[in-house]
Formats: structure tokens, sequence, C-alpha cells
């Protein structure tokens, strides 16, 4: 939803005519005059110009409206384009998406929609490639609004973008409104901040899991050492106790025999 200015030059340049094309959820590419479509809307008889002249506005540069016609695969393709006298005497035009205001930021995108002067063909990641008619005719990709030559202003609107805001949202975190290379260094920060703190977390978890470990073996592993010199130590307590034992039974067996 938005809207996007249909501009005609003529072949110095200069804006012949405008119109605002407005598109919302029940907009539909072509229909009949005065139903909500693309088509009427370019078709529809306006003063442009506001010059009460009725052959130098838009629905006279497009009197035949869209044309159908086959691409190289042999899909139908829907094209707009201005008729062939107007060609002739160096008319050309542009399209250009309105951006109002946050809710129609991202433009309406018509022109995609129709595929003009796109610069790929192919429908997904397998088969992309250069666009045939600019791989034909490298002369086409231009850096120019209009058709004058040496007109560079799309070439600097482009470059433009480097310096304007936009709105970031980098995961959960709150929206930044920043450029493009600001957008970057969020990025960079909110990646280096996330990375330290899992490496801070994992280096806590490490000590903690072998202090731990420590203890554990120091209450269940067995030291040779220690209980071979325990089993010493009770032989002789009980070699020691099997000899009082044996004294102890020497002397009532030898009282014994006295009483007897």
């Amino acid at each position: 939803e938005g809207s996007f200015d249909l501009v005609v030059y003529d072949l110095d340049g200069n804006v012949a005519a405008s119109r605002t094309i407005n598109i919302d959820y029940a907009t539909v590419m072509t229909g009949e005059s005065g139903s909500n479509s693309i088509e009427a809307q370019i078709s529809k008889s306006n003063d442009d110009n506001s010059n009460n002249s009725a052959n130098d506005d838009i629905d006279d540069f497009f009197e035949h409206g869209f044309n159908f016609s086959h691409s190289e695969d042999g899909s139908l393709r829907l094209e707009l384009s201005i008729d062939a006298i107007s060609q002739s005497e160096g008319y050309s035009f542009s399209i250009k998406d309105n951006l109002p205001d946050e809710k129609f930021s991202s433009g309406t995108n018509f022109a995609g929609a129709l595929g003009m002067s796109r610069l790929f063909d192919g429908d997904s990641a397998d088969n992309i490639r250069l666009s045939s008619d600019l791989a034909t005719r490298p002369t086409l990709l231009s850096a120019s609004a209009t058709a004058v030559d040496g007109d560079n202003s799309l070439a600097l609107a482009m470059m433009q973008h480097q310096f304007e805001s936009f709105d970031v949202h980098v995961g959960d975190k709150e929206t930044f409104n920043t450029t493009a290379y600001g957008m970057f260094d969020i990025v960079a920060t909110s990646v280096g901040t996330a990375a330290n703190a899992a490496i801070t977390n994992n280096e806590t978890i490490s000590t903690q899991f072998n202090a731990i470990e420590l203890e554990f073996f120091s209450t269940s592993k067995v030291s040779v050492d220690e209980e071979m010199t325990n089993l010493i130590k009770y032989q002789a307590s009980y070699s020691a106790a099997a000899k009082i034992i044996t004294t102890v039974d020497q002397m009532m067996q030898t009282l014994l025999g006295i009483k007897q």
C-alpha cells in the first residue's frame, strides 16, 4: 500500500507530465475505467499540468495502458510503455515510489512487480542470472533518472542512502535510528558483547566444574599408599592382639592345672 509517481520526461529531460497512482489492499493491475485498478488510474482523463490542455497529460502518453507480451521462456508478461508516437518524439518515463510516512516506508515496489528495468532474471537462487536485456545491451544500465546524457541524479540519490537514517532492530533489543554504517557498528558491537559474555560465562562454569570434580575425586578415589599403610597397621595390631589372647589362654590353663 502507498503511492508512486508516474513521470514522463521530454527529450531534454524536463518533466512533461506527472501523476500520482495510489495503491491499497483492493487495488488490481488492470480493470475498466472507474475501477480501483492501476490501469484505470493511468488512463483516466486528468489535467495533470493544470493548463487546460488535453494533449500533454499522462493518459495521453499511455493511450494503450498495459500491454501483454511473451518473455523468452514463453510465459506471459505484463508491460507498461508509452505509445509509439511519444517514443519517437523522445519522450520517456520513470516510476518513483513515494515514502510519505513510516506506514509506507518500504514503498509500493510497483516497478519491481512488473519487473521493469530489473537487473536479474530467474525465479530462485538456483537459476539467477543477469537480465537478458542488460546482457545483450549493457548501455541500458543507467545512473540517470531521465533519458538525458549526463544526468546522474539517480546515482547521487543512491549514494545519499549511506547518510540517511533507518530504524534498525537488533535481536530483541531496542530500535535504533541510524545510518547503514551505524547499523553495522551496532550489529558488530552486539555480537561482540554477546560473545564476550558467553566466554566469561563459560570460564566461570569451567572453574566451578573443575572445583567440584576435584572434590569428587578426593572423596571417591582410593590412595594405594594410604591403604597399604593402614593394612600393615591393622595386621600388626591383629598379631599383637592374637599374642595377648594366646598368653591369657596359657595363663588360664596354668591356673586350672595348679587348682587340680
